[in-house]
């Protein structure tokens, strides 16, 4: 009877035929495939998040109205990595408005307040709901998170290219 060849042991008990490679071989290459999959979906996940917080601003910025208010009060948020937040709460008329709204900004920081009370500023509010409120100059936070998430994109994406990139060279080689 002739022998039919057989393909080599990969040492996990199984007969696995890999054009010649060696365990040690598949093993990488399965292990970058992994870590190029692993980096498309944080890549995908990130590109998300990028476009969600992009549009959200795009839209507050869109629909929202300007106003003058002033600081009335500070809200002491205990707890946190640095100490308790503090956050203004201002007070303002709404555009078409006889009525005064108050609110707390979303403008929080811990070392004590960043406006005395009294302090005139300019607001940005939803009109639909004017409890939404923020400082008017506040954009380049937001953005900078659009940066980062848009950055750790790229990051992930050519990280994932290469990976890939190594894996077919290595099948071609």
């Amino acid at each position: 009877m002739p022998s039919t060849p057989r393909a080599p042991d990969d040492g996990w008990g199984s007969q696995v035929d890999c054009g010649g490679m060696s365990s040690r071989g598949r093993a990488a290459n399965i292990s970058n495939e992994a870590a190029a999959r692993v980096l498309r979906v944080m890549g995908v996940v990130a590109l998300v998040a990028t476009v969600a917080v992009a549009t959200h601003r795009i839209l507050f910025v869109a629909r929202s109205a300007e106003a003058e208010a002033a600081v009335v009060d500070t809200t002491v948020i205990p707890g946190g990595r640095h100490g308790p937040a503090y956050c203004p709460v201002f007070s303002f008329t709404p555009s078409g408005s006889t009525t005064a709204v108050v609110a707390r900004g979303d403008v929080c920081q811990s070392g004590g307040p960043a406006m005395a009370n009294g302090s005139r500023v300019a607001v940005r509010y939803d009109p639909s709901d004017p409890s939404s409120v923020e400082l008017a100059e506040q954009t380049s936070p937001v953005w900078i998170i659009v940066v980062i998430l848009a950055s750790l994109t790229a990051f992930f994406g050519a990280m994932a290219f290469t990976l890939g990139r190594d894996r077919r060279r290595s099948f071609a080689g």
